[in-house]
């Protein structure tokens, strides 16, 4: 499950999923925070292993490629900025 809590008219978004015995190669969007609201999330971007646990979170941009894994069933929020609304 994947759903749009909000979204404002630059296109930024708040986003909950929830996923359970998912795997799979995954680019980031523009500007992505992710927070683990319950189990773990496994990332490996650039042959290095991150994992996400509860009430810890990530950050990735669009120029990132991760393989991502979920065992336990996490649930997540995602805050989606997109690039070009963001101050230079």
């Amino acid at each position: 499950m994947n759903q749009t809590l909000f979204k404002d008219i630059k296109s930024n978004s708040l986003r909950l999923s929830k996923f359970k015995n998912f795997k799979s190669v995954a680019q980031f969007h523009q500007l992505a925070v992710k927070f683990v609201l319950k189990g773990k999330e496994v990332y490996r971007i650039n042959d290095k292993k991150f994992t996400v646990n509860r009430g810890e979170y990530i950050i990735g941009n669009s120029d990132q490629i991760a393989e991502v894994e979920m065992k336990e069933e996490p649930h997540c929020l995602c805050l989606i900025f997109q690039m070009k609304s963001l101050p230079k």
